[in-house]
């Protein structure tokens, strides 16, 4: 099995340094062509299968890639793929939860915003997404075949994918 982790294009959001963990968010203009390129670059890999979060600002992403693959692939939306919630602090300024996970006495993994996730929950969950994608790959007729699959997902969410991994 071969996987394509891809980072969601810049947004809005980014640009203004705003945590926007499952707010929509809106592809910049820059996005849009970052997007549209790693179509390109991506066109002749060989992917069977896209797993995408479901957060508009992967979903815009994929279908700008999508345009330059030049065909469609079976397709799941995944929640799990989500960035993380930062719950109260969505909308707010990078850094605030910092601030509030030291003023806790509570190390920044384990800090929970009220309402969100601490990235040890987001880890726990990129954990689970991946044993079950490696499992079905495993137990399946995938196999006996390369197979080719693509994440359309965040930036936190592919760090804590990788230090699972």
């Amino acid at each position: 099995v071969r996987v394509y982790i891809v980072r969601h294009g810049e947004t809005e959001d980014n640009k203004l340094r705003i945590a926007a963990g499952h707010n929509a968010g809106e592809l910049s203009e820059l996005g849009k062509v970052q997007a549209k390129c790693l179509g390109e670059r991506l066109r002749d890999e060989p992917i069977d299968f896209i797993f995408c979060s479901d957060l508009r600002r992967t979903t815009q992403t994929l279908e700008l890639i999508r345009q330059e693959l030049g065909k469609e692939l079976p397709t799941v939306l995944e929640p799990r793929l989500r960035e993380k919630h930062a719950g109260s602090l969505e909308g707010k300024k990078l850094g605030i939860s910092e601030r509030m996970a030291k003023a806790a006495g509570v190390p920044l993994r384990c800090f929970r915003p009220p309402g969100g996730e601490s990235w040890n929950d987001v880890a726990q969950r990129a954990r689970g997404f991946m044993k079950e994608v490696l499992s079905l790959c495993s137990t399946s007729s995938l196999h006996q075949k390369s197979y080719g699959l693509l994440l359309v997902t965040h930036g936190g969410f592919i760090k804590e994918l990788v230090n699972s991994l």
